[in-house]
């Protein structure tokens, strides 16, 4: 028996493997039309495994973030309260802090603008921030050019 043969006796189960996956019936109809040989199979395999594993690595890395929200609920609600920083905003100040702990290892790091109308709570996040970040240092300016000179002269 030729090598087709055998491996059309395992299409059945090749689409019964990636229905349960999630692949609708016409991309599974798509990709059980380019198998011909073992090796093709193997491939298919490789490649569900990889989408798998990027998926666990995904997963891994969201629960990781909402582990972290017992510690970052605290300072989240104090800078929104502070502020009056929406919860997303509030959130990125909070991560842009923590990771200002790591600023010794990195080469670069961006810098926190804050921009609004006067009165919308700017200097108040800032002050909550200052009391989070490492070694804060605050550039105080209005103008993009006066903050290039100022970080030129803070290096």
């Amino acid at each position: 028996m030729n090598e087709l043969a055998d491996v059309n006796k395992l299409i059945p189960y090749l689409a019964e493997l990636l229905g349960e996956v999630g692949f609708d019936a016409e991309t599974v109809q798509q990709i059980l039309a380019q198998i011909k040989t073992y090796d093709d199979i193997d491939h298919l395999i490789y490649q569900i495994q990889d989408f798998f594993n990027t998926k666990r690595v995904a997963l891994d890395a969201q629960t990781k973030f909402y582990n972290t929200f017992p510690q970052v609920y605290p300072a989240v609600m104090a800078l929104q309260t502070a502020s009056g920083l929406t919860n997303e905003a509030a959130k990125t100040c909070v991560y842009y802090a923590v990771g200002t702990y790591g600023l010794e290892q990195l080469q670069l790091y961006p810098i926190l603008l804050f921009q609004g109308a006067t009165g919308t709570g700017k200097s108040d996040a800032m002050k909550v921030l200052a009391q989070l970040v490492y070694k804060p240092s605050w550039l105080g300016t209005k103008s993009p050019i006066d903050m290039v000179s100022k970080l030129l002269r803070h290096r």
